[in-house]
């Protein structure tokens, strides 16, 4: 199919070819027609319950103005704090470090 995913009709030609490569998708649907096809927009709009007094001290907490914003910055830093927390647990182990190689020690500056 080249790279797209194509809508069809039963004996009818295909009506569209979108490329895939976007992460997400929505279902386009009619009576005789299905099709995933890219998002245009990665965001999605939904419904939860927060606790106000908690989004309220995470809001102070993170300088932010919305609560859209609140809890766009509050993922942000969960990732972050993964990433960090990876890193740490690479240094740990010493994962891709040359301290251990006994060769690149030997030719190293010594203080």
């Amino acid at each position: 199919m080249g790279g797209g995913a194509r809508i069809q009709s039963p004996g009818r030609a295909p009506a569209r070819v979108y490329p895939i490569s976007v992460k997400s998708y929505i279902l386009l649907a009619s009576t005789r027609t299905y099709a995933t096809v890219p998002r245009r927009n990665p965001l999605r709009k939904t419904t939860v319950e927060i606790d106000d007094e908690l989004i309220a001290r995470v809001r102070v907490l993170l300088g932010t103005s919305s609560i859209k914003d609140t809890i766009d910055e509050a993922l942000r830093e969960v990732e972050r704090h993964e990433a960090r927390r990876r890193e740490i647990q690479a240094l740990i182990r010493m994962e891709g470090l040359d301290l251990a190689d006994e060769k690149v020690m030997a030719t190293t500056w010594r203080y």
